[in-house]
Order: C-alpha cells, then structure tokens, then sequence
C-alpha cells in the first residue's frame, strides 16, 4: 500500500510591504502538531477559530495552515514583524 504524501493548506495572504518597511527584522514561527483521532473534529474548530482571530493582528504580516491528507500532522506558520515578539 502506498500513502499519498497530499496535503490541503490555507492560502497564504499577500504581503504587502513598503520601501520604508522592507528591511525591518521579521520572525517566522513554524508549529507542528500531531492530531488525535478521537479529537479531530475540535481540533479543527479551534484551529478555525485561531486562524480567525490572527486576521487584522498588529505586525502579523502573513499566516497559513497545513495537513497532510491521510496523515495526523499538521502545520501552521506565520510572519511577524520581529519587533512585536
């Protein structure tokens, strides 16, 4: 048996940065998770429900999910202007 290595992700927001911005310090947070079985379906509501709230975030500058199709994995990675961490 083969498994697919297929994985549905979130669009990734365009960035918009300025000239006077461009060369300012960013931090890129990555975070891996492994998913439950059992508790898949609220680890999905919660996730929506982050993902929702980091819209409009001060110095977010971009951020998408991840998850491999036939797997438990999954990933999240936002763009921040370092300055705020």
């Amino acid at each position: 048996m083969t498994t697919s290595m297929a994985a549905v992700s979130t669009p990734y927001p365009r960035v918009s940065i300025t000239a006077a911005t461009a060369h300012q310090p960013v931090a890129i947070v990555m975070t891996q998770a492994r998913i439950d079985r059992a508790r898949r379906a609220e680890f999905v509501r919660q996730t929506s429900c982050v993902m929702d709230a980091m819209v409009g975030q001060p110095g977010l500058l971009g951020y998408s999910a991840r998850r491999q199709v036939f797997s438990m994995h999954a990933w999240r990675a936002s763009l921040a202007r370092a300055h705020i961490l």
